[in-house]
């Protein structure tokens, strides 16, 4: 599968748990990126009238840092400083660090505050890259735990930075040229800031660039250690055409650090690049390693027990395949799926 320009189409298509008939749903790690934004972007209402500012000022730092940090009881973890710059070729990809990065940035950086003048970008030594910044981007809208990690380089430089950041998601659904552009822009003047090169691995995975997606988020696990983000670097695998490389994923020593929702999408993804194979057994056996249990509530467990039905039916296993899309549906609160309309059409 090469990569499409058009954005429209597949390149517009969360990857996490596209099967093999066409039908997708959304993966977590993305999905939030995408969709829980929330109104941190600093669009007015206007323009962005489906987030919500109480939305915004209630759950953007734990929706972001979710995302960002996994499971916080895993910081620290100094397993991974010597092992970050290992595995830098198509096999094992890592969940990434879930230290604060301090391995970076706990210290003062060489040479002073004023270090990022030099090594980050300041017009003091190019010129500003990257397209103007939005009228409506406030980069105090920036959640604090991400702007924290902006500590070294100058405060406008600082601005600059967290201005192209919030630009990227506020202009990804009406314009992810221009979103991919500010995300680049971002990490053109704060290189060497895990946070930022995770970024712009992401919005460059959301539009559907799956090599330059790869890229950065090596690059954010090598600058602030420990493994990255496994599920979407496994996803931009299988966007590329190479499905097993996705599969070799699961066998990193990597995912013993995930906690359970990370767990599920990487299985998700594992699962559906089996798909991608024709091996509709095979992904089976994956997400039966996974909790099926019934009782579970929630998007994740939804995304799961659909990827399963969907798993059983393409193997051929209809009567097995309608209980758990009726599962998935009657936990899918929010839509993530189209279990419901799957369930209707088996049913009539």
């Amino acid at each position: 599968m090469a990569e499409n320009n058009n954005h429209q189409g597949r390149r517009r298509e969360n990857r996490s748990g596209t099967n093999s008939s066409g039908r997708s749903y959304k993966g977590r790690s993305a999905n939030r990126y995408s969709n829980n934004r929330s109104d941190w972007s600093g669009r007015p209402s206007n323009e962005r009238s489906r987030r919500s500012n109480d939305r915004y000022r209630t759950s953007h730092d734990e929706s972001w840092d979710s995302n960002r940090t996994g499971h916080n009881e895993k910081r620290n973890n100094s397993r991974f400083d010597d092992k970050r710059h290992q595995d830098r070729r198509g096999g094992n990809r890592g969940l990434r660090d879930t230290r604060q990065y301090n391995t970076r940035s706990s210290h003062a950086p060489r040479g002073g505050k004023d270090r990022d003048r030099h090594a980050h970008g300041s017009p003091r030594n190019r010129p500003v890259k990257g397209p103007q910044i939005p009228e409506w981007v406030d980069p105090s809208a920036l959640p604090g735990d991400i702007r924290r990690e902006l500590h070294m380089l100058s405060k406008e430089n600082a601005d600059r930075v967290a201005s192209h950041m919030i630009a990227s998601y506020g202009l990804i659904d009406d314009d992810p040229d221009a979103a991919l552009a500010h995300a680049y822009a971002a990490r053109d003047h704060a290189g060497r800031i895990a946070v930022v090169r995770e970024h712009a691995g992401i919005i460059a995975y959301l539009t559907g660039h799956w090599q330059e997606a790869l890229g950065e988020l090596r690059t954010a696990r090598r600058i602030g250690g420990g493994p990255g983000l496994l599920s979407i670097m496994a996803d931009c695998e299988r966007g590329l055409g190479r499905p097993e490389r996705a599969i070799d994923i699961l066998n990193s020593e990597y995912t013993a650090y995930l906690d359970a929702d990370g767990r599920a999408e990487l299985l998700i993804v594992v699962a559906g690049a089996r798909a991608d194979l024709g091996q509709h057994d095979a992904a089976i056996v994956v997400l039966e390693q996974g909790n099926l249990d019934p009782t579970q509530t929630g998007e994740t467990a939804a995304r799961y027990f659909y990827a399963y039905a969907d798993a059983l039916l393409a193997a051929g296993r209809r009567d097995e395949a309608i209980p758990w899309f009726r599962n998935a549906a009657s936990i899918d609160e929010e839509a993530v799926t189209d279990a419901m309309e799957r369930l209707e059409e088996l049913e009539s």
